[in-house]
């Protein structure tokens, strides 16, 4: 891996989390040993004009995009706008911000949690639709968010007497409701594709008490081996179907008994997912290189 010149390299982070993770560390290093100078800067606590300098703009720990999704959009059309680099593209980003982006998958017969835009039906309509379908035991989630942040389980017969809570809870903002997938105590599988190509796969796992695999709620993340060929190939599938070409990528998906594979799709995630390259040798190298090629 050779970069032609020097490079001027900027991390996004945030305003609540400007440092910049143990993981991202790791990418640092591979980036100022090829040569390039790397900044860290919060997305929302920099100033605008504190990225003019950055030839590319990394988007890696703006976690807190979703309490000012407008601002957020803003500030990467105005990095595209002043001809900066981003990974991943502005385009592929929009699309992957809004979780109703499952939906757009649909055509391609991937497994993952039927789902439902509760902005959409009213409570009776909601109840009517997991009845439907036979669930006692659903998902409530932001159609965006990040870190599990109001992630709720709740049971059918909740629904009408918490209505009101749970959409005060999402700030205003468009909620989904989905089947819960019991494998997730299970684990969830993260396989990471740098480059267009896999690199490695972490495993998420809920503490006993909870079921949202995120550090915040107790979880625990492993590097995870010996994957069958199916699940990478699963995950080539889906990196195919994008809109557009991700030079980072997170595949998250959770064990299934109802599907063909024996996993369904939880979210595709190429905007500011965490990486594990702590766990996996040889990873931050790999995605320095997909980042200079």
């Amino acid at each position: 891996m050779s970069a032609d010149r020097a490079r001027r390299l900027a991390i996004a982070t945030c305003a609540r989390w400007p440092d910049v993770t143990a993981s991202d560390a790791l990418l640092v290093d591979e980036l100022e040993a090829e040569g390039c100078e790397v900044r860290v800067l919060p997305w929302n606590d920099a100033g605008v004009d504190h990225f003019d300098w950055a030839d590319t703009v990394v988007l890696r720990s703006t976690w807190d995009y979703h309490h000012d999704l407008a601002g957020y959009d803003r500030w990467l059309v105005e990095r595209e706008q002043r001809g900066q680099r981003l990974h991943n593209p502005v385009s592929l980003v929009r699309w992957s911000l809004d979780k109703r982006n499952l939906l757009d998958l649909a055509s391609a017969g991937l497994r993952f949690p039927p789902t439902v835009d509760l902005s959409r039906i009213d409570a009776v309509e909601a109840m009517a639709w997991a009845g439907s379908h036979g669930f006692d035991r659903l998902v409530v989630k932001p159609a965006w968010g990040a870190s599990g942040h109001a992630v709720q389980r709740i049971e059918r017969d909740e629904l009408v007497d918490r209505w009101r809570e749970l959409h005060d809870r999402a700030d205003g903002r468009p909620l989904l409701l989905q089947e819960y997938l019991p494998g997730i105590a299970e684990g969830e599988l993260s396989m990471v594709f740098l480059g267009g190509e896999f690199s490695h796969a972490i495993v998420k796992r809920p503490d006993p008490s909870d079921f949202r695999v995120n550090g915040r709620y107790g979880g625990r993340t492993a590097l995870a081996d010996d994957l069958p060929p199916s699940l990478t190939e699963f995950g080539l599938k889906i990196h195919a179907l994008l809109p557009g070409a991700a030079t980072y990528l997170r595949i998250d998906v959770v064990p299934d008994e109802g599907s063909t594979g024996g996993h369904a799709l939880l979210e595709v995630e190429v905007n500011e997912p965490a990486l594990g390259l702590d766990l996996a040798p040889g990873s931050a190298r790999r995605f320095a290189a997909a980042l200079l090629s």
